[in-house]
């Protein structure tokens, strides 16, 4: 313990800054010990030259010089471990030497206990192992001085007993004093030690309070924070017990305690929360999922792995957090916003059509009435007719543009809002990419970029809807040649693994940034920098396309590099393993072909024209009515006007009426109704309709009876073309019969078939093939050309009487069907 300024000082000549407040205790500890024994030798150096013993006081006083040497050393070096070996060392050795010169024990007075400092001290500061080491020392010293002692009495001093008597004495009072006094600042340096032990120990306990004070608070406000949390909290141990529930929870599921469920298992609260606990917990990772309340009422839960950080690189996942929010609002705004956006989007799309269908009437009639009438060697009238045509061109171009945005957003809403009618049907995966191929290699067609296809062999079939999964493809590809000037688009497809077939886009376009790739997938979402590039579409693409793939139980995705162009793919479940495979012959249908021949065939009927013939437009927009009417007198056709269902049915009844083209969104009756009121009513049941509506409904229309339905896209000559299909056909579609082996190859013809208006009935048995044809009598006849042969389906209903001239159409595996 520094008792002054200088002392303090002294004794911390070899303390270096990183010294610990033990390291700094043993340092001075061995300067103390070195200075009293120095004073000492000092002492008896001073005895022996009193007495004459020149030479032998030159043992004391060296001992002296050593140690100051050695604290030098200290005082420059700071080397702990070697000062105090030496001075260890000399304070053992030095006193029997000393003792050995003046004559051995009896006449030093046991001088030898000199040496017991050393011990003191080594074990003081030193380790157990090394002050053991210096014990051995001792005693081997020891040993040897009583070997020694009879060969150096010789040099004993010569003097009275009483001399001796008081130098012995002198002896050991020194020697004892020294060793108290060092034992005794050893005690006062534990004293101290305690002492700091002691005021550690209670500022330890204060902060130990001050902590355990925090952490109360903090678990009170956590607790506080939880219970006032607005979104229901469940905690749950590994093996999936209720820990806790806060009050929104117990409010969501109408728990009155807590206690109630405590301690159970979540199944005995949700069964759905159960999976997404286990789920969570097996993982060790988040996930979300819906859930359906009490009252009618919808929650989304997310739920994550409370991981024991403790253990390191293999942590453990010791229970589960569950946020489960109330979405019932959420979900009826995002219904509303989808309303909106609809009902917005049809209101949009009937005037739009209405300038298409009228900006493509006067472009047609300027160009076959004034155009021919102008002077073309005035200039600028030449100018003026010029641009004419352009402006007309550039509204069409525009409204088809917009007409595909309002699209697109009708389909995302529909998807969104789970309204979206899904045709699902077994399906050759290379004919939906030629089909697709087909529709857009007009893109490629004046552009440096090959347009190539790439399919494994004997891909399996998939389970999906054909338009979409086109609809998928095709989004695909245009994408690609909107970002590639030169290079190649590549549109493969393989099998990537058990029951998966992929589908995948490439190209060596701009390629997307990291960022980008992220977001491509989000609504409304360009990629690049939109403010200095021309955004190119309307950013719905691709989330449509994620829609339909992840409806289909697949999935979508993009790899690509900046500048080294991009691969977008998805993925789609095959057909189910075990089932029948597809027939080769379903494969090598083109469907499209197939109604495309039908129709040649239907307009091809010579004794039903449709010169002369009234049609009904039921129609609540004004200028949608003028623009049917206008193009439908221009055909040639006798147009009768409705503004609601209502008013439609009183034209029923007031005249002949040979076809009725019907909007959906009418006041008063609905298409719908008015369409199905004309199928139930015996004297009207026969006349076609053809529902031409903003709203797509085509299966509900199909129940119901409805001939055909087309879209508004504002292109009235494909009404026209309906409208022509229709009336040739007669007051009642064709009916045809489908014959195979095949049951899928069945089931897919007769679906299209009335998909399309026709009415269509199937049979995969040839015995009863025959007896369906004699009883219905139908007007075509789709039948495998094997399986015709088989069972003479041809050769006997050429005979049959009323059926003589039955229409075939036969398929067969290597060449094109054929009209019998």
């Amino acid at each position: 313990m520094e008792k002054s300024s200088w002392i303090g000082r002294y004794a911390s000549i070899g303390n270096v800054e990183t010294d610990t407040s033990e390291q700094k205790l043993h340092k001075r500890f061995l300067i103390y010990m070195g200075t009293l024994m120095s004073g000492g030798g000092l002492l008896w150096g001073a005895i022996a030259s009193y007495f004459g013993l020149y030479l032998q006081s030159l043992i004391p006083f060296g001992y002296t010089a050593m140690t100051i040497l050695n604290f030098l050393y200290f005082y420059f070096s700071k080397n702990f471990p070697a000062v105090r070996f030496f001075q260890v060392l000399i304070s053992l050795i030095l006193p029997f030497a000393f003792q050995w010169s003046l004559g051995g024990f009896a006449v030093t007075g046991a001088m030898m206990l000199w040496s017991l400092l050393a011990l003191v001290g080594s074990i003081t500061f030193q380790s157990t192992r090394l002050a053991s080491q210096w014990l051995f020392a001792y005693i081997f010293l020891t040993l040897v001085s009583g070997f020694i002692d009879p060969y150096v009495r010789h040099f004993a001093i010569e003097a009275s007993p009483t001399v001796i008597s008081s130098f012995f004495v002198i002896n050991i009072i020194v020697i004892s004093s020294i060793v108290v006094g060092l034992m005794l600042f050893f005690v006062e340096s534990r004293d101290e030690a305690n002492r700091v032990l002691t005021e550690l120990k209670n500022n330890l306990e204060e902060v130990v309070s001050e902590r355990t004070q925090e952490l109360k608070e903090t678990l009170a406000h956590l607790s506080a924070i939880i219970d006032n949390l607005a979104d229901g909290l469940l905690v749950t141990d590994e093996n999936g017990k209720i820990v806790r529930m806060n009050p929104a929870l117990l409010a969501m599921y109408d728990i009155g305690s807590e206690n109630l469920f405590k301690g159970l298992d979540t199944e005995k609260l949700d069964g759905n929360i159960t999976r997404l606990v286990n789920e969570v917990i097996r993982n060790h990772e988040i996930a979300t999922t819906e859930l359906t309340l009490p009252n009618k009422r919808v929650g989304k839960a997310t739920a994550s792995c409370i991981i024991d950080a403790s253990t390191g690189a293999g942590a453990q996942c010791i229970g589960s957090v569950t946020l489960i929010r109330d979405i019932t609002r959420e979900k009826e705004i995002d219904s509303m916003k989808t309303d909106f956006i609809s009902n917005v989007s049809h209101e949009l799309r009937t005037p739009l059509t209405s300038v298409l269908g009228f900006a493509k009437i006067i472009g047609k009639k300027f160009a076959e009435n004034v155009q021919p009438n102008v002077d073309a060697s005035d200039r600028k009238t030449e100018r003026a007719v010029k641009q004419i045509k352009d402006n007309l061109n550039i509204i069409i171009s525009e409204g088809e543009r917009l007409t595909g945005l309002i699209n697109s957003v009708l389909d995302i809403s529909k998807m969104e809002a789970g309204k979206t009618e899904w045709r699902i049907a077994e399906l050759s995966i290379e004919e939906l990419i030629d089909h697709s191929m087909a529709a857009t290699s007009s893109l490629f067609s004046s552009s440096n970029v090959d347009f190539v296809k790439s399919v494994e062999e004997n891909l399996p079939a998939i389970l999906a809807d054909r338009d979409r999964i086109i609809q998928v493809i095709i989004n695909l590809i245009s994408n690609a040649a909107k970002f590639t000037s030169h290079g190649q688009v590549r549109v493969s497809a393989r099998q990537s693994g058990p029951g998966l077939v992929e589908v995948a886009v490439e190209d060596s376009g701009t390629g997307i940034s990291e960022t980008d790739q992220l977001k491509v997938f989000d609504k409304f979402q360009q990629v690049g920098d939109t403010l200095t590039d021309k955004p190119m579409g309307s950013g719905l693409g691709l989330p449509i396309a994620k829609q339909i793939v992840e409806h289909h139980g697949g999935q979508i995705g993009v790899e690509s590099r900046l500048g080294n162009g991009s691969r977008f793919y998805f993925t789609l479940p095959a057909k189910n393993a075990g089932s029948e495979g597809m027939d080769k012959k379903v494969r090598k249908i083109d469907l499209g072909t197939l109604v495309e021949s039908l129709n040649r065939y239907m307009e091809s009927d010579p004794a039903k024209g449709a010169a002369g013939k009234t049609i009904l437009v039921a129609e609540d927009d004004l200028s949608m009515r003028k623009l049917l009417r206008e193009e439908l007198q221009e055909a040639g056709y006798h147009v009768v006007e409705a503004a609601n269902g209502l008013e439609a049915l009183d034209k029923l009844k007031q005249e002949r009426i040979d076809l009725v083209i019907l909007d959906i969104m009418m006041p008063g009756m609905n298409g719908f109704d008015t369409a199905a009121v004309i199928k139930n009513n015996p004297k009207t049941m026969d006349v076609p309709i053809l529902i031409h509506s903003v709203i797509e409904g085509q299966e509900r229309g199909l129940r119901i009876g409805v001939d055909r339905y087309l879209t508004k896209t504002g292109n009235t000559q494909a009404i026209i073309s309906e409208v022509k299909k229709l009336l040739s056909e007669g007051l009642s579609p064709k009916r045809i019969l489908v014959m195979d082996e095949n049951e899928s190859t069945v089931k897919t013809l007769v679906d299209v078939l009335a998909a399309k208006g026709y009415q269509a009935v199937g049979t995969f048995d040839g015995k009863s093939g025959l007896d369906l044809a004699k009883q219905e009598k139908p007007d075509m006849v789709i039948v495998d050309a094997l399986f015709s042969e088989k069972y003479g389906i041809v050769k006997t209903l050429r005979f049959e009487k009323g059926l003589e001239h039955i229409y075939f159409l036969l398929l067969g595996d290597d060449e094109e069907a054929a009209r019998d």
